[in-house]
């Protein structure tokens, strides 16, 4: 195999006494070379140096290259074009190496700049050509009027490492609402032929009050196929958002145009009403945010039965995606896609004429915060709003019991209260174990949830309690 390897690219001489003639410098390649240039002996263009100027560690999202300038024989006035190419190699030493991976061999590009027209002695390549702890080696050439070109430069090899840029949309670009399941088609969406799952949407958002970021390496590379490069939106400006959607006229006829509508997703492409795994990436795949959504609880089932959305709970925080408690149903049906889906006290307060958070202006036994979080009206005496027990017989696992239960209304939109259901037995220690039983869905921002205890009524007493919490 070395002896193949030399007579192709190094020199070679038989070692076995053959009279073989001898290969020179350059191996068969250069011979072959020297052939190919016969007709154009002396007037091609030079052959270029290429240099790596990029930021060091070579991550992704700074690959910059320099060529050296153009020479001609013809002349220095007789530039037309340049090419810039990236290969992929085998390189046991990447972190990315799979040794039962098939050889990768340069000959095939990951990535080629197409004819440049214009000389520019440098160059940045698209982070999207690239995959994270894999080599590449890059060359460039160079073609003169006549429509000859140089010889490929010598190569210059890197392995690529995170990007830097990866860690600023990990930080501030977030999935802020992920519609899965929309309702049904009515009226004119039925005319036009549409189906749900074409009002399908994912919206993200900048939360950062003072960057504006580059969406032009994002791309979705699981659940939905788009990429941003080339979309109607490219950056993202503090706290603004955009919306990748499944058919845009379809959405238009539902939520209304005007919306921050990057482009529609690949058309064979739907979100699973089942959950499935999401992954928005930057450049080749290195993951930005990956998580599984579901269609059962913990995750909001109110998403589940069809036109509510998966709203990120304060996305200001930066909360985990792939925790089902770090998300919620929307306020409302729908969903609200390019604009603020929430409801918080000081809004209510507002509305309705409180000033004092543990005031209670009407009387009813009922503070103006849990007339806040239970949907009452502080102006209007009603103790109907508190939560309500009962005892009710289930079957758990096959086998028949009574139940406490509690039964209450909340508000699906407002993230700063948390609602929990303790349970116990001696008044001593509470578990927060309960089940939910049901969800009706109100239709107007409201759910009424039914909670039953972790425990069946066996002869001792049974106590449950609603903990409403307000930061």
């Amino acid at each position: 195999a070395q002896d193949m390897k030399n007579f192709a690219f190094t020199g070679w001489t038989d070692p076995n006494g053959n009279n073989d003639p001898a290969v020179g410098a350059g191996g068969r390649a250069a011979y072959l070379d020297t052939i190919s240039d016969t007709v154009d002996a002396g007037q091609l263009p030079a052959t270029p140096t290429i240099t790596y100027t990029g930021a060091g560690g070579n991550p992704v999202d700074g690959i910059t290259l320099q060529s050296t300038a153009f020479s001609d024989p013809q002349g220095p006035g007789t530039f037309a074009a340049m090419q810039w190419r990236i290969g992929a190699i085998t390189d046991p030493a990447a972190p990315a190496h799979d040794p039962l991976a098939q050889r990768i061999y340069e000959l095939t590009p990951v990535w080629e700049s197409g004819d440049i027209l214009t000389f520019a002695a440098g160059i940045q390549v698209p982070a999207a050509a690239l995959r994270v702890g894999h080599t590449y080696r890059a060359r460039v050439r160079h073609r003169d009027a006549t429509g000859r070109w140089s010889h490929w430069s010598q190569p210059v090899q890197f392995t690529t490492t995170t990007a830097n840029y990866l860690q600023v949309l990990k930080d501030n670009l977030m999935f802020s609402e992920l519609m899965y399941r929309p309702a049904a088609p009515v009226g004119a969406e039925v005319t036009a032929g549409y189906l749900e799952g074409d009002f399908e949407y994912i919206e993200l958002r900048n939360i950062s009050d003072a960057l504006t970021l580059d969406l032009t390496s994002v791309r979705f590379t699981k659940g939905i196929d788009f990429d941003f490069a080339g979309s109607a939106i490219t950056s993202l400006l503090p706290g603004a958002r955009v919306l990748i959607v499944k058919k845009i006229a379809a959405f238009n006829l539902r939520h209304g145009a005007g919306k921050p509508v990057a482009g529609a997703w690949d058309s064979l492409d739907s979100l699973n009403n089942g959950g499935e795994e999401v992954k928005l990436s930057f450049g080749a795949g290195a993951a930005i945010h990956q998580f599984t959504y579901d269609n059962a609880a913990p995750w909001p089932v109110q998403a589940s039965v069809g036109g509510y959305s998966l709203v990120l709970k304060t996305p200001e925080t930066r909360p985990a995606h792939a925790l089902a408690a770090n998300w919620r149903a929307s306020y409302i049906p729908g969903g609200s896609p390019g604009v603020e889906d929430r409801t918080t006290f000081s809004e209510w307060a507002a509305a309705n004429g409180v000033s004092a958070p543990l005031g209670d202006q009407d009387g009813d036994g009922i503070g103006n915060q849990l007339e806040y979080a239970l949907r009452g009206n502080p102006n209007v005496r009603d103790t109907s709003i508190l939560p309500v027990r009962a005892l009710q017989p289930f079957t758990v696992l096959g086998v028949p019991g009574d139940y406490l239960t509690l039964s209450f209304r909340r508000v699906l939109g407002a993230e700063d209260l948390t609602y929990t259901t303790q349970w116990t037995t001696d008044l001593a220690s509470w578990s927060t174990a309960g089940v939910l039983v049901s969800s009706t869905d109100h239709l107007d921002g409201t759910v009424t949830e039914l909670w039953r205890s972790p425990f069946p009524m066996t002869g001792a007493k049974t106590f449950g309690r609603l903990e409403i919490v307000r930061p």
